[in-house]
């Protein structure tokens, strides 16, 4: 019976120890390690509204993305929540790109094409109480809303997932990791700023932007070559977000608009129901 350890707790982490507890003989042998309490602060998925939706050019990505709706719907520990809101959203495509064509090639091949509904730009102006009716919609070539995506309130979600995972006998630990640990068949454990050793037989980094800092370590002790380092294969990337504080009135209005996504320049998310000011 195997040791897991799993460095991270954004929702990649944690979603990996929930699903491994389902299925584990034993799930306190998995032990889920982050430096902070769940909700992890420093995760990128601890954030407010998330994009829940199965638009994707990847045809891969399509299917995943259906998927996760079914879980965002039926998991029971989710039910009840309010953290799932299946708003739609309005899609508006930028003249001369392909991808909404891509789009719409994999929704047909999955059979999935009647969530598409093409909208002329009269009908978008005119939809959701007249929110949009002042849009500059210059840059756009064409637009569609689809029903079935919608947003999820998603610091709410992970910390509700952390729970379970924790309820079906996941090990929650806080420490930060200093550095991997490696052994004859490869890394081991890892060692904490505090001079904590965890050990198992899997290790799996969910690390996201500091996994090129955790594995540098590890890359000078192998003599790794540059080409072969973990920057090379991957890199961080991130978007800009900004905050708006609303009025009662103006959140009783734009709660009524799906998210919106203004090509490649932006998106709209429905007002934060439970935010702090």
């Amino acid at each position: 019976m195997e040791d897991i350890l799993i460095v991270g707790a954004g929702i990649f982490g944690v979603s990996t120890a929930y699903h491994l507890a389902t299925t584990h003989p034993n799930p306190v042998r998995i032990t889920l390690l982050d430096r902070a309490p769940a909700p992890s602060t420093r995760a990128a998925s601890n954030d407010v509204n998330r994009i829940i939706r199965a638009d994707y050019s990847s045809k891969l990505y399509m299917e995943l993305g259906f998927e996760a709706i079914k879980a965002w719907k039926t998991l029971p520990f989710l039910q009840g929540t309010g953290v799932y809101q299946q708003s739609g959203w309005i899609a508006m495509d930028e003249q001369g790109s392909d991808v909404p064509v891509r789009i719409r090639e994999n929704f047909r091949a999955l059979n999935r094409d009647e969530v598409i509904l093409d909208m002329k730009e009269e009908e978008v102006r005119r939809r959701w109480g007249g929110l949009l009716a002042r849009t500059d919609c210059s840059p756009f070539g064409s637009y569609y809303y689809n029903p079935s995506a919608g947003w999820a309130d998603a610091g709410k979600g992970l910390s509700i997932m952390a729970e379970e995972a924790v309820r079906r006998g996941v090990r929650y630990e806080v420490g930060e990791v200093r550095r991997l640990l490696l052994g004859e068949n490869g890394v081991r454990g890892v060692e904490t700023e505090t001079d904590e050793v965890y050990t198992a037989d899997k290790v799996l980094l969910a690390t996201g932007a500091w996994t090129s800092h955790l594995m540098s370590g590890v890359e000078d002790e192998l003599r790794m070559r540059d080409e072969e380092r973990i920057e090379r294969q991957i890199s961080a990337a991130g978007v800009c977000v900004a905050y708006f504080q609303l009025s009662e009135v103006e959140k009783e209005q734009y709660s009524q608009l799906p998210v919106f996504v203004y090509g490649e320049q932006g998106r709209f998310d429905q007002p934060c129901r439970n935010c702090r000011d």
